[in-house]
């Protein structure tokens, strides 16, 4: 037909057409791709009873978290390093271990450094110095961040204020290293995710963030916080996520944490970094309680 389309071009736009809609739907319809996945990290607190009765080695981690459960991340506690941290070529050796393993640090858990938060301006500013090799050495492993804990005293405004100014120390620090400053629900007022919010609410988001532990809600020995509400209120301001679990029913699933609701309130966030796989049970051995933490995240959504 003049000027008009003919029966074959015309069956050929309707296949095109429609193989262009059918395209869209399967995209519409399939799950994330891999590239948004949360990817897993291994909390070395994982192996903490084996690694206290000297049956893995810390420097060994790396090898025995990527052999045994074939993690690509791990995240470091200093707590198992205090003593080495100061032995020269240390951190190079350390960081050689991840290479040979094919893992990359994401960051270090610090305890034990005195507090950030103090009350007193003297004892932030020596906790603050006490962390500063940490920083270091979580530049040297190619880490994004250090974890602080936010343990003060006074009134819940009098804490705010002082884990601000400690924070902003701290900050000042990690931003010369290009290193983060993460602090947890780790007690106390770090566990209200209100307050943990109102501190983050007047930081630089650049340089301090939150840590965001899916159980570390225990206030007091009277006082729980809603970990949801917890998690929910805390995410905004998240640069790193804890999975913690304690124990599993023959489901696979964890028998005091909703995962699917942990994770939507992550994901709901926006949150693109790491999930730190952190089994504390008793019940399971470390090595089969971590698989099946890690295999849990897995079957929502995340990769290794």
């Amino acid at each position: 037909m003049a000027g008009g389309v003919g029966r074959r071009e015309a069956i050929g736009m309707m296949a095109t057409a429609m193989a262009s809609a059918r395209a869209v739907a399967q995209q519409e319809s399939a799950p994330p791709p891999a590239a948004r996945a949360n990817r897993l990290s291994i909390g070395q607190w994982s192996f903490h009873n084996a690694q206290l009765a000297g049956t893995l080695a810390p420097m060994d981690f790396p090898k025995y978290s990527a052999e045994e459960l074939g993690f690509k991340a791990v995240e470091f506690v200093n707590t198992f390093y205090r003593g080495m941290v100061a032995r020269p070529g240390f951190g190079a050796e350390l960081r050689q271990r991840c290479e040979d393993a094919g893992v990359e640090g994401v960051l270090i858990l610090c305890d034990g450094e005195g507090e950030v938060a103090a009350a007193d301006a003297a004892s932030r500013s020596k906790a603050v110095e006490n962390h500063r090799k940490w920083v270091d050495l979580a530049a040297l492993l190619g880490c994004h961040a250090i974890r602080v804990n936010l343990n003060s005293q006074g009134s819940p405004e009098e804490q705010r204020a002082s884990a601000v100014a400690g924070m902003r120390e701290m900050a000042a620090v990690g931003e010369a290293a290009k290193i983060r400053i993460l602090a947890e629900n780790h007690g106390g007022l770090s566990s209200n995710g209100e307050w943990m919010a109102s501190v983050m609410s007047e930081l630089d988001g650049q340089w301090c963030g939150t840590m965001v532990d899916f159980k570390n809600f225990h206030i007091d020995a009277k006082t729980d916080y809603d970990f949801y509400k917890g998690i929910s209120e805390m995410m905004p301001f998240a640069k790193g996520v804890s999975a913690k679990s304690h124990d599993f029913n023959e489901a696979g699933n964890e028998t005091g944490i909703d995962y699917p609701r942990a994770m939507a309130l992550v994901r709901g966030a926006d949150y693109r970094g790491f999930i730190e796989v952190e089994y504390e049970g008793e019940r399971l051995s470390e090595l089969e309680g971590t698989r099946r933490t890690r295999d849990l995240l897995l079957r929502n959504g995340c990769t290794l």
